[in-house]
């Protein structure tokens, strides 16, 4: 019979090396599944939150647009009322309507209300559609019933 000796089976270092590799990828993996465990609440919200913000992104653009429409017609007609304001100022400041009666001077000012929003409408709107142009046929029409009728 032959002798048959049992070889001592000795690791090399590429062998040392895999299994240190595999070993420390392992550490890791249960310490990335101990930190989700433990965090599960603060990553659930978080994916949450990913996934509502992206689910809204076309209902907060569509929101934006209109805030920006809403903002640039406000700031459009905040300007035409200023100015509106500018321009009946002027009108009743001036030195004819200062000479004039007191009854003269309260007609101009009537009349003014309604001819400084005109002259600023056709200025700045011009023919345009929409309100401007309702408002200045508005303006017109009250003008000619109260101003130039009444008298």
């Amino acid at each position: 019979m032959g002798h048959f000796r049992i070889r001592e089976i000795m690791a090399t270092p590429v062998e040392n090396g895999v299994v240190a590799w595999v070993l420390w990828s392992a550490s890791v993996c249960v310490g990335a599944v101990e930190w989700i465990f433990t965090y599960r609440a603060l990553l659930l919200g978080m994916v949450v939150g990913a996934l509502v913000w992206e689910a809204t992104s076309p209902v907060r653009r569509l929101v934006g647009f209109v805030v920006g429409k809403v903002y640039r017609k406000a700031d459009h007609w905040a300007f035409l009322l200023w100015r509106c304001v500018e321009r009946y100022q002027r009108r009743v400041s001036s030195p004819e309507v200062a000479a004039l009666c007191v009854s003269e001077s309260l007609w101009v000012r009537f009349a003014a209300l309604f001819l400084a929003p005109s002259s600023v409408l056709r200025k700045h709107c011009g023919n345009a559609e929409g309100l401007g142009k309702a408002c200045l046929k508005w303006l017109d029409a009250h003008y000619y019933s109260w101003c130039v009728l009444v008298p």
